[in-house]
């Protein structure tokens, strides 16, 4: 059987790993127990290190695209 720890983590793996503002509801994260909230802030970190990694990209494809613009002479 699968406990309800289980179930709540894996719709937070669901929630912060598809696209839309995620939200983390106040009482999973400080009332419930450690072990869902460890699971959380895994996971939020895992959204922010994947959004910054985005963030990277997007702003070297812009340098790239700046630059090339600035070396033909536009």
């Amino acid at each position: 059987m699968i406990s309800d720890t289980n179930v709540t983590v894996q719709g937070y793996a669901y929630i912060l790993t598809h696209p839309g503002i995620p939200t983390v509801f106040y009482n999973h994260f400080y009332d419930w127990d450690n072990a869902i909230h460890d699971e959380i802030v895994k996971l939020v970190s895992v959204l922010i290190s994947t959004i910054l990694n985005e963030f990277n990209v997007f702003l070297t494809q812009a340098a790239v695209r700046l630059l090339s613009k600035h070396a033909d002479g536009h």
